[in-house]
């Protein structure tokens, strides 16, 4: 299914459209931010995230933003996934309305840049 997404469109009435039993979903940031626990048991270098990010909402998409950077690192993990073995590769795709900090993942691509760099010039 391809959805299309005009600028300027309640997503709450893109939800409510394609869900058939009719029931509204609002999206708020107190509802979309992670519990405190998920930071209280990451990795020592991504509890960092805290020192740069104190707004909950990005907090979040910086920690959503460093697990897909770090997942395409991450070259020789694989997992047994439904009888077969795939690579650690994870996608995100965020959404939301206009000004509700999308873009704010695309500052912590330069994380994974310095490494991009380096597998460019080892096997360019």
């Amino acid at each position: 299914m391809i959805i299309n997404i005009d600028k300027q469109t309640d997503l709450n009435e893109v939800i409510r459209s394609i869900n058939k039993s009719n029931v509204s979903l609002a999206f708020t940031e107190a509802n979309l931010i992670f519990d405190d626990w998920i930071y209280d048991n990451l990795p020592k270098p991504l509890l960092q995230i805290g020192k740069f990010e104190t707004v909950p909402i990005k907090r979040d998409l910086a920690l959503l933003s460093l697990l897909t950077i770090i997942s395409g690192i991450v070259r020789k993990l694989v997992v047994d996934h439904d009888a077969r073995l795939v690579g650690s590769q994870l996608y995100t795709y965020i959404i939301g309305n206009p000004a509700s900090g999308k873009g704010h993942a695309s500052f912590w691509k330069d994380c994974g840049m310095e490494y991009h760099i380096h597998l460019e010039q080892k096997f360019d």
